[in-house]
């Protein structure tokens, strides 16, 4: 406000200088504040990879289908708690006696697309992707519709995968989400019902393509359930309206298992019931609140295991008694463990980028199947590991991750292990060879991490010098010469220029990306200035003895200086400690 009154009364002199230092500024810290995401949210897709699966036999595919029903910005506490009420018995037998249930754990951002590429795609989105696009568009990463025989979604959101999955046929409900809709239940019962006229349609006509393609094996179904999101929005994540939705739901649960069963008539499917997120007390979402990262789990059918009685639960476990859940061991999984999880179950390739991780203890089969489906998962993983490891192996700097360096060996011994029906070790190796190569990713993805860390902090230090030149220089009428290059600034040039040289040539074969290089010519910049101008630093920091309030001034500057230094200085290690 100062600087454009002073331009406006024309008591400024020479203000495009304040111009070119203000703009100076806005871009150094745009940028500069994008490095967050170079330095920790690095995962860029790849393509043209190997696909993998679990090279299971016919007979030894633990399902044919599988059918996850995604209850939108449902919280964990309320799902199970409707479930503990009594009045959702369908649901409570399925905990009880038939499946699995648990915690299923997102991160940020806690949206509907980031949740369901998280589930779908086995990898949580980059966190940059709040800058872009987080609402809206299609999902192009590989995921387990693409990669089954043929796929169906019904819902809302429930068509971002068709775009990419030329095999997936989708039934959108637009213009569903209307906050002032007091039937709003009626529209997710709508979901179950399609489904079933689906069923009731592909049987009137049993030489249809629609009959032809639900008959398929490693077939998948998704539901979006989306007024489960505005209910909560609306009424509140915990309000008796929501409730009393979720035990409505119960019945419509047990009549499309039964509309499975009567149409397939082989008890070869799979059910998953979860949520792309929770929602906190304030009716929103989208931050790492618990209440938006923790979500219901509940999974039961061919290939899932029974539930495993206890008699208490352990202290240190915080399932709440409200659930009356206390007697059962609670099985926990992250939300990209969902993709290899569902993939593996079918049978089809795993998701070509995904991270996540079977959980192994959630299956209801032999130690041979586990050990094949696990031992699919970790080449689908080791898969990635390769080709981001063949990408850095073209820099003539790069330092290859040692416990990976002859992967072969290992991988060979766990092949030999199950051929060799030594199936409980072949888990074993399998389960720390897959840490390993996640270690080995996590190594490639912030092998510059250190590098990244130094420069950015050394930016923004020598950015606070550079503005201090800056204000004496202006207060000695200078400012000329804190821009542009002179005569007497040979030698601070041909330093800046060299150290500029070598840090680029460095970054080039080091294939590093373009912002690395921006990163390093600020940082360079402003070095080439300080050194031009230090004799106006020198001058920023004499105390006058003969004017008190010079004096105050300067002191005031020193101890700024001071704390900003410190303050930079252990933002530094605890990047390094990160």
């Amino acid at each position: 406000i100062i600087f454009f009154k002073n331009i406006y009364l024309k008591k400024m002199s020479n203000p495009r200088y304040y111009f070119i230092i203000i703009l100076i500024g806005m871009i150094f810290h745009l940028l500069f504040g994008y490095s967050i995401f170079d330095i920790y949210f690095r995962f860029p897709l790849d393509y043209g990879m190997t696909p993998h699966s679990s090279n299971l036999s016919e007979d030894e595919i633990p399902s044919n289908r599988i059918a996850i029903f995604i209850l939108d910005g449902i919280r964990v506490d309320t799902f199970f708690e409707s479930v503990a009420s009594g009045k959702a018995p369908f649901l409570r037998n399925i905990i009880e006696n038939r499946g699995v249930y648990g915690i299923c754990n997102t991160k940020v951002p806690t949206e509907t697309k980031p949740g369901f590429t998280a589930m779908f795609s086995g990898h949580f989105e980059d966190a940059s992707l709040a800058l872009i696009d987080l609402y809206n568009g299609d999902i192009m990463s590989d995921s387990i519709f693409n990669e089954s025989n043929y796929a169906w979604g019904i819902g809302v959101d429930a068509c971002m995968f068709a775009e990419g999955a030329d095999n997936m046929d989708c039934v959108p409900f637009e213009g569903m989400q209307d906050y002032s809709d007091a039937n709003a239940e009626k529209n997710d019962i709508k979901v179950f019902t399609t489904m079933m006229e689906l069923f009731e349609k592909a049987n009137q006509d049993k030489n249809s393509e629609l009959y032809k393609n639900l008959h398929k094996n490693k077939i998948s179904f998704l539901y979006h359930l989306i007024q489960t999101d505005t209910i909560g929005h609306k009424d509140g994540p915990k309000s008796q309206r929501l409730l009393n939705h979720i035990i409505e739901m119960d019945s419509y649960f047990q009549k499309i298992e039964k509309a499975f069963n009567d149409f397939y008539q082989d008890s070869k499917t799979t059910f998953i019931i979860t949520a792309d997120h929770g929602m906190d007390i304030r009716h929103a979402h989208g931050d790492g609140n618990p209440e938006c990262t923790r979500l219901p789990f509940v999974a039961w059918g061919t290939g899932i295991r029974k539930p495993i009685k206890r008699e208490q639960k352990p202290p240190e476990e915080d399932t709440p008694s409200e659930w009356g859940l206390d007697n059962l061991v609670r099985h926990d999984i992250s939300q990209i463990d969902i993709a290899p999880l569902s993939a593996g179950l079918i049978g089809s390739n795993f998701p070509m980028n995904s991270l996540g991780i079977i959980p192994i203890d959630f299956l209801g089969v032999s130690n041979k199947i586990k050990s094949k489906i696990l031992f699919g998962n970790m080449m689908e993983l080791f898969e990635i590991y390769k080709i981001k490891n063949d990408i850095q192996n073209k820099s003539i700097v790069f330092k290859p991750y040692k416990p990976l360096i002859n992967p072969e060996k290992k991988i060979n011994d766990i092949q030999n292990d199950i051929n060799n029906e030594k199936y409980e070790e072949a888990l074993e190796k399998t389960n720390k060879l897959i840490n390993i190569i996640l270690d080995g990713m996590n190594y490639i993805l912030h092998y510059d991490r250190l590098y990244l860390q130094t420069l950015v902090t050394i930016g923004y230090v020598l950015w606070m010098i550079y503005i201090f030149i800056f204000v004496e220089m202006k207060n000695n009428g200078n400012l000329r010469k804190f821009f542009f290059f002179t005569c007497e600034e040979i030698k601070s040039t041909i330093i800046s220029g060299v150290l500029t040289l070598i840090l680029c040539i460095y970054l080039y074969i080091r294939l590093s990306p373009f912002t690395y290089y921006l990163y390093t010519l600020f940082s360079c910049y402003f070095l080439w200035r300080i050194l031009s101008n230090l004799k106006y630093l020198k001058l920023f920091f004499i105390l006058d003895k003969g004017n008190k309030k010079s004096t105050l001034q300067n002191i005031c500057n020193f101890i700024i200086a001071f704390l900003l230094f410190l303050s930079l200085v252990s933002i530094y290690y605890l990047f390094i400690l990160m």
